[in-house]
Parts: C-alpha cells; structure tokens; sequence
C-alpha cells in the first residue's frame, strides 16, 4: 500500500508469491515514489520484473492567519480542516488574554505534518494624562486632551465643570487595545475672609493698621488707605491664586461733639457759685478746672470723660466787684 514519506516501510520478500527467489534493487526509499526490480536468483526459469511503491508527500495544513485580538475580546473556535484539507485537532486550549502559538496535530491517516499558528492578543493599554491642577470654584477649565500622553484616543464624560469637584471618565475609541481611565480635578471652593470687627473710634484718634491675614487664613490687602476722620468701608482683595471672595469692613469714626452749657449770669464779688454741672445739656459728662472763684471773673474749661467723642469747651462766669457809694458833700446849715 501506498506510505506516507518517511514511513516505514517493510523490506520486500525475497521468495515471490509464486516461488521465485531473487533480489530487489535499488534500496528500499520511504522518502518518493520508487519502482523496484526483483532479479530471479539464477538457474530458475523466470524473469525480472518490477514493484512501484507509491511515497505520498507530507503535506503541510494551511489556516487562514487570525487577526490580532485584545486581552479578553472573544476568540472563535480553530477550524479543525485546514484550507487543504486536512483533518485535526489543535492544542493548547484557546487563551484570549495571552498571545500564545496553537499546534495543529492531522488526524491519523493523513500524510500531513503538524502546524502552528500564532494569535496576538495585544495587552490592554491603560491611557495616560497629565494631572490638571486644582483651581478656584468659578475658574476657566481648559478642555481635555482626546488623545492620551501614550497615543489612545477616546471621548472624556461628564461634561466640565468649574463648581466642583469632579471625576472624569476617558472612554477610549472602539479597537484600541485600551481600557477606560478617569482624572479627577479638584475645585476648591471660594473662602469668604473674615475679621474682627474694630470699634468705633472718635474722629483724629489712632487707628491700627487692618491685619493682612483674615482670621481664616486668607491673605491680602486693602483698599483704600486708612482714614481716621471719617466712616469708611474697607475692600480686602485677597492674593492672587487663593481661592477666596473679596471682603469688606467698615469702622465707624464718631465726629467730636462740642459740650453745651447755660450761661451762669454774672454774680457780685463774694456772691454764692453754684457748682457747675459736670453733664452738658447734649449728655457729655466731664470736669471742670479751676476750681470756682466768686472774686474774679475765671474762664473755666470743661474736660470730657474718657471714651466720649467730644471736645473740650470753656465758660465765662463775670464776677463784678463790690462798688462803695460815694455823694458829694452837703454844706452846713443853720437850724430851721
């Protein structure tokens, strides 16, 4: 019967099926088709003759090449016919997230050899972007970048926002060996700066410079200078790139009031002074100096209390002198 090459092949019998002994030649060849001569051994009445072994070539099975898969895309079965042919089976089982090399073993019978082929399965590929820095609530956000720092193209969800912080998601274009990413920008909210409040002061006192750090920890400055002379609201701008709102603080300056008094009529030297009143008619309390004289017309000078927005002021209290009477001289008479 006809082998495959490179079977074995079985030497020929050296005694025909009729009786005639002889020899064969060439040498057996199990790798091509050969026809070989038997020679009768001499001394018999026979005559040579010939035997063809037919030597089928090995046939290589041949499979459509698979194209390049990614890591866990499904992977259909091997044909187990090659495109010539040839029946089979293939080993090792099916892996779709590993590029491996798959031997395709003919089925007995079949002068075919083993195969291999080899399916890519591509790594999935996790994109990359820059980190976006942190910005103030309100602030411009640049949009994001469709193509990752390593090549992978997609489209970013939800839409940008400015208000708040916020987790995109980058969903990579279909047939990209990519799986989905996300980059979180933060956005930090608006801080409103606080501060103390400062009292009321009276018009020309000292006022201490407004702090540049409000009380949580917000820098900057104010606008406009400091006025001592009257009500004033103040701006606090705060430094660029902290996120904060501007501020504002008002410090109320007290005009001075003048202290008013009655008049005290004026007296007769050594005449009675009552005390003078020590709280002027529009409520400024105070003391005055000197101390009363009923002898001799004194300006006195009313000094208000500590704490009040009001000026000192003066009063005059005339004192006259004492006057003796004088009369001319009456001459002498006669009685009657």
């Amino acid at each position: 019967a006809a082998i495959c090459s490179g079977d074995a092949l079985a030497p020929l019998p050296t005694t025909s099926t009729n009786g005639i002994n002889g020899t064969w030649s060439p040498a057996l060849d199990n790798t091509t088709t050969t026809t070989y001569t038997f020679t009768p051994t001499a001394g018999q009445c026979a005559i040579t003759t010939t035997l063809t072994i037919t030597v089928n070539p090995l046939i290589t099975p041949t499979f459509a090449a698979v194209a390049a898969i990614c890591s866990g895309d499904a992977l259909a079965p091997l044909p187990t016919t090659s495109t010539n042919g040839i029946n089979g089976t293939w080993a090792p089982a099916l892996d779709n997230t590993t590029t491996t090399t798959y031997t395709f073993t003919p089925t007995a019978g079949q002068c075919a050899i083993t195969t291999t082929l080899t399916i890519t399965v591509n790594p999935l590929i996790t994109p990359t972007f820059a980190a976006v820095p942190a910005i103030c609530s309100g602030d411009a956000l640049a949009q994001l970048p469709t193509t990752s720092t390593n090549g992978i193209n997609g489209t970013w969800a939800p839409a940008l926002d400015n208000t708040a912080t916020t987790t995109y998601t980058f969903t990579p274009t279909a047939g990209q060996c990519a799986i989905t990413t996300t980059l979180t920008i933060t956005v930090n909210p608006l801080i409103t700066p606080t501060f103390a409040a400062v009292a009321a002061i009276c018009s020309g006192d000292a006022l201490a410079p407004l702090p540049t750090t409000s009380t949580n920890g917000i820098t900057g400055t104010w606008s406009p200078a400091l006025n001592n002379t009257t009500t004033t609201t103040y701006t606090f701008t705060p430094t660029t790139g902290v996120c904060a709102t501007p501020t504002t603080l008002s410090i109320t300056v007290n005009q001075k009031v003048v202290p008013n008094f009655a008049s005290v009529a004026p007296i007769c030297s050594g005449t009675a002074l009552s005390p003078l009143p020590t709280t002027s008619t529009n409520g400024i309390t105070g003391t005055w100096l000197p101390a009363l004289n009923n002898t001799t017309t004194t300006t006195y000078t009313f000094t208000p209390n500590v704490g009040q927005c009001a000026t000192t002021t003066t009063l005059i209290i005339t004192v006259n002198p004492i006057v003796t009477p004088s009369f001319s001289a009456v001459g002498a008479i006669c009685s009657g």
